[in-house]
């Protein structure tokens, strides 16, 4: 799929999981292409999600761009189980792992694209020395684990200071956390490509009107 940006990647974290079929597919007529997916081991952040039996039967839905998200300890020791399951991307946190540089190169050696999350209080510094190696930084605008968080105003300098960083470097910066139709428009402005919206995109089973919602406050037509 050509990617038009900017992008908008609902996190199926905020679906109905009984009738997630449904609510993929109205996803599809609202013109979303990518999804966003939070894998949590309850022990780098406080929340238990999904893992990899659910992600391969979740990517059968290849009208859709999947982007994993790993919120884990030792992500260097749980991210290549996945690698033949062949997502769009594959970010994780820099605060869990030891070496990521090494598992960058790894994760771009099997043809997927590379990405680090920052957390709400970590320095854009921390990637000073790994911009070779990255394809997209997350910037993490709630402190992980749930959805439905506010958005952290004291991240607003980090998006300023990592897209002064990025530059024109072919490397995309995304959000993730308290992204609606209201701030939306402000983010991409500051130079966010890609945001994920959970209740954003969800919030009380009215999928269509929240994706038109979003889509009008981008001027997405």
């Amino acid at each position: 799929m050509s990617i038009k940006y900017p992008v908008i990647s609902p996190s199926v974290l905020s679906a109905d999981f009984y009738n997630l079929k449904a609510d993929f597919e109205v996803l599809k007529a609202s013109g979303i292409t990518f999804l966003h997916h939070d894998i949590m081991d309850n022990h780098f952040v406080p929340n238990l999600t999904y893992g990899y039996p659910v992600i391969k039967s979740l990517m059968k839905e290849n009208d859709f761009n999947h982007d994993l998200h790993f919120m884990v300890e030792n992500p260097d020791r749980v991210i290549p189980m996945y690698f033949e399951l062949n997502p769009r991307s594959i970010t994780f946190h820099i605060e869990a792992c030891m070496h990521p540089q090494r598992l960058l190169s790894e994760i771009r050696k099997n043809g997927i694209k590379a990405g680090i999350a920052l957390n709400p209080a970590t320095s854009v510094d921390t990637l000073k020395y790994l911009l070779d190696d990255l394809d997209e930084i997350l910037i993490m605008s709630v402190n992980p684990g749930f959805s439905g968080q506010k958005f952290i105003s004291s991240v607003k300098k980090k998006i300023v200071e990592c897209v002064e960083m990025v530059n024109n470097r072919d490397i995309y910066v995304a959000l993730d956390g308290g992204v609606d139709n209201t701030n939306i428009k402000e983010f991409n402005e500051m130079g966010i490509d890609y945001f994920v919206c959970g209740s954003a995109a969800f919030r009380d089973r009215k999928i269509s009107e929240n994706i038109l919602k979003l889509n009008q406050a981008l001027g997405i037509n």
